[in-house]
């Protein structure tokens, strides 16, 4: 399966109690009012880059970022702090919060890289509660993209680009019917074909619910060669 991100080539050992405390904080980083601070999390960078004054625009943007960043944090260390438990599990907890934190802002910005989801519009409330966790506490992206392939209110090209990347053989079928006419159109200009993987695999699954593979490695050997 194909993944949005290199995953650490290392198995972390955690005791049951470590798990235990991830779990936790991992539910406290889910709560409404958390998520709804991370929504608001801005990185735009301004088109103008020649411009002083839209230099200091993005920089500004930045540190509200950060700033906005560390008050999310505040607000899930403030939580830890009212959890019945032992200072000392507490204090565990507190040294997790900002990594698992990070792990949420790290897949937003995975999935605006691959253009999976890359309109701001798109993130809201409903995306990010369809995140899968780990029981180390990191984001599942293989399980955050099935979720999110069965998000109806998430727009259907969106959602079959989701399915591609991750070879979801069950779903793929059913949203390539849903797609626009205008859209599949793209799969028959030869032009838009690049060696990028999401897009690789958006022809390649195109091709074979179309049930014309054998189509799809013409067009590669003529776009890149017979070699390739």
């Amino acid at each position: 399966m194909t993944t949005m991100e290199k995953q650490p080539i290392f198995v972390l050992k955690l005791s049951l109690q470590e798990m235990a405390l991830r779990r936790v904080v991992v539910k406290l980083w889910n709560e409404k009012e958390i998520l709804t601070s991370i929504v608001n999390f801005r990185k735009e960078v301004t088109p103008d880059h020649e411009s002083e004054r839209a230099g200091r625009c993005c920089q500004e943007k930045e540190k509200d970022s950060k700033e906005l960043q560390e008050m999310t944090e505040n607000k899930v260390k403030n939580k830890v702090k009212n959890l019945v438990l032992p200072e000392s599990l507490k204090k565990q907890m507190m040294l997790i919060i900002k990594p698992i934190g990070s792990q949420i802002l790290r897949w937003k910005m995975s999935f605006r890289k691959r253009n999976a989801i890359n309109c701001s519009d798109d993130w809201d409330i409903d995306i990010l509660e369809q995140l899968c966790w780990t029981s180390t506490g990191t984001v599942d992206y293989g399980k955050t993209a099935e979720n999110l392939v069965r998000l109806k209110t998430l727009d259907v090209v969106k959602r079959y680009k989701l399915a591609s990347l991750y070879c979801l053989t069950d779903c793929i079928p059913v949203l390539w019917k849903e797609l626009p006419e205008e859209y599949k159109k793209n799969f028959c200009n030869e032009n838009g074909l690049s060696l990028k993987i999401e897009e690789l695999l958006e022809f390649y699954w195109a091709y074979v619910a179309m049930k014309k593979e054998y189509e799809l490695c013409s067009m590669v050997a003529r776009r890149f060669g017979e070699g390739w």
